[in-house]
């Protein structure tokens, strides 16, 4: 019994110390699209942490004027508001796409990066999904405690109207 528990914390050891490497070798911007990517993944599965944990403790949008408060905030009130939605979850989920990868600038004391991003957030309807917002997304991120964050951008409507 008891070499079956130490092969098994050994097996969790292995696991752990593989993610941990593969994190700290990764490539800024493949640090950025993570993060991003756990953004997306948390608002779809009405999970507030993922999304928080992407934005600055200071992060502000230019255009609407919007801190991490109104964020927490906003989303609340949509998984609250939309969970359920006749036994079907959650009903909205985003995607994101960029032209071109994030500029890391590595000069100063503070890693940091602009880059500029589309999100597309998306109501599904029955079988089907209906585009409810596409916004262009002007971002500036920086990498404070190891961890890359959204620090200002400015959110600009392209097609349909942001989710309330």
């Amino acid at each position: 019994m008891k070499r079956l528990f130490l092969a098994l914390l050994a097996v969790v050891a292995a696991v752990f110390g593989y993610r941990a490497a593969r994190r700290a070798l990764a490539s800024e911007p493949t640090q950025i699209t993570w993060m991003i990517d756990g953004m997306c993944e948390g608002f779809a599965a009405t999970r507030m942490n993922p999304i928080m944990v992407g934005l600055a403790t200071d992060w502000f949008d230019e255009a609407l004027g919007a801190d991490r408060e109104l964020v927490r905030a906003g989303a609340a009130h949509l998984f609250f508001e939309q969970r359920g939605d006749g036994g079907q979850g959650f009903p909205y989920s985003v995607g994101w796409r960029t032209e071109q990868g994030p500029t890391v600038d590595e000069s100063g004391d503070e890693k940091t990066a602009d880059m500029q991003l589309v999100f597309e957030f998306f109501r599904r309807e029955g079988e089907a999904e209906r585009l409810v917002w596409r916004a262009r997304v002007e971002a500036q991120l920086r990498k404070r405690d190891g961890d890359w964050r959204f620090f200002r951008t400015r959110t600009e409507t392209l097609e349909g109207r942001m989710l309330r």
